[in-house]
């Protein structure tokens, strides 16, 4: 996730995250209170984007560069509530007619194809529904 490019290992060090834990504290509950069908999807999703949205204001302001990237580990990281957006989820995205720009569109639409595809991954374990989709984008991604 942290290349050298990013700044974020060569001249920062954890400190430059407290003021991020903090924007995602505030709301952290109801980031994990998933979707259960898709009425549900787009207050959901206006809730992760104000949150993207703080993140990439803050991350600009100290600057480090927030790429789609960079914000959405950060919030599959603590709450699961959106995939990876790197190069292979992309893939998957486009393979799927989805929007492959971060967006609210793009949210939307991940969701949707979450509540479309369910049934066929597997849970044995109890993993975040976008963490499931995110897993098997990613290995769709790295396998195309």
């Amino acid at each position: 996730m942290m290349r050298g490019s990013s700044k974020l290992l060569t001249d920062y060090n954890y400190l430059i995250h407290i003021p991020a834990v903090q924007i995602i504290l505030v709301d952290f509950p109801e980031l994990k209170n998933y979707p259960q069908n898709e009425k549900e999807i787009e207050a959901y999703v206006r809730l992760v984007w104000k949150k993207i949205t703080a993140l990439k204001n803050y991350y600009s302001k100290v600057g480090i560069s927030p790429t789609d990237t960079l914000l959405t580990k950060i919030m599959l990281g603590t709450e699961a509530a959106t995939p990876a957006y790197d190069q292979y989820f992309r893939k998957f995205l486009k393979a799927n007619g989805l929007t492959q720009k971060l967006g609210e569109q793009s949210l939307k639409e991940v969701w949707a194809l979450w509540f479309k595809i369910k049934s066929d991954l597997s849970n044995e374990v109890d993993y975040p529904p976008v963490k499931l989709l995110d897993m098997a984008g990613f290995q769709y991604g790295q396998e195309n």
